[in-house]
């Protein structure tokens, strides 16, 4: 089931696994760091009002450049509230865009929180995801 739509991000949510499947969109090319700010709120709200232990996010679409401070924001104001998680991250063929989510993940905050592991294809990141 759908649960959140924007021109940036997308998110469906299973239930009967706990598990949300979280896709950037192409549009993210355009994005300002505002946008960026805007799209984790809305994601971290996903979890205030559903159960979700298990998370695939797809970056395969990501196009914006994520800064060092834009990755201590995101840290500071969603990472630090969300629950113990299970994430599988497919990556961006982007160099930078890949090392920009590995740096992420291996902040303090994001290591006390996930349990991560990063991959080259959605169906993969899935099979790994939903037999944990």
């Amino acid at each position: 089931m759908n649960v959140y739509k924007t021109k940036y991000l997308e998110a469906d949510y299973y239930a009967d696994t706990k598990y949300a499947e979280v896709a950037w969109q192409p549009a993210t090319e355009m994005m300002t760091a505002e946008e960026y700010k805007t799209e984790f709120l809305g994601y971290y709200g996903l979890f205030k009002n559903h159960d979700i232990k298990r998370v695939l996010v797809s970056q395969k679409d990501l196009r914006f450049r994520v800064v060092p401070e834009l990755q201590e924001w995101v840290n500071q104001n969603v990472f630090a509230h969300l629950p113990k998680l299970n994430l599988a991250i497919v990556l961006s063929e982007d160099i930078i865009a890949q090392l920009a989510a590995e740096q992420l993940m291996d902040e303090k905050e994001s290591k006390a929180v996930f349990t991560t592991k990063f991959f080259g294809s959605k169906e993969d990141a899935r099979k790994w995801i939903l037999n944990l």
